[in-house]
């Protein structure tokens, strides 16, 4: 993520680009297995099919929400540069 960050700053949208698909792929394969492992924990064994449907809902939920957030965002930012680098920066 930090290199996205230079890159936002920089206006490199390479650097910027594969800084936060690195970002994303990395925090995936981290928590991606903490999410599955503790349905067993949480619920019951007839339960574990629904648990694991309700689990995959919520993470394609997420991501369609956070795409059209960020085109949503980057036509917003492409209008008003100074503002978009600031919001990133924090």
């Amino acid at each position: 993520m930090i290199l996205a960050l230079a890159g936002l700053a920089a206006s490199n949208m390479t650097f910027a680009i594969r800084g936060d698909i690195s970002g994303v792929h990395a925090g995936g394969r981290l928590f991606g297995a903490a999410k599955y492992g503790l349905l067993p924990e949480l619920l019951a064994e007839p339960e574990l099919s629904w648990g694991n449907g309700i689990l995959e809902l919520g993470t394609f939920v997420a991501t369609l929400t956070g795409t059209m957030a960020g085109a949503f965002l980057a036509d917003y930012i492409s209008r008003t540069a100074g503002f978009g680098r600031a919001c990133c920066c924090l």
